[in-house]
């Protein structure tokens, strides 16, 4: 019998990357509004150069998710 606690770990695995994501973005944000030449390209965090950015690092982190997935190799189940 397989148990689903394999396929939750799995999934709890690829769900650790939503923070990160989260963590990333305000980082986006935090350096337009405090570096003066990011500021200075996006002053009100609506313009292409802002927007742009936030684009690359979510689909580098995609990305990253998609690798990390498919390299994934849990533990076989063994009988207890």
């Amino acid at each position: 019998m397989v148990s689903d606690h394999h396929c939750a770990h799995e999934c709890d695995g690829l769900l650790l990357s939503v923070p990160w994501f989260h963590a990333g973005d305000c980082a986006i944000v935090q350096a337009f509004e405090k570096i003066p030449a990011l500021n200075a390209l996006a002053p009100t965090q609506t313009e292409p150069p802002f927007k742009l950015t936030q684009l690359v690092v979510l689909v580098l982190f995609v990305l990253i998710t998609i690798v990390a997935a498919i390299r994934f190799r849990p533990e076989p189940v063994r009988a207890v």
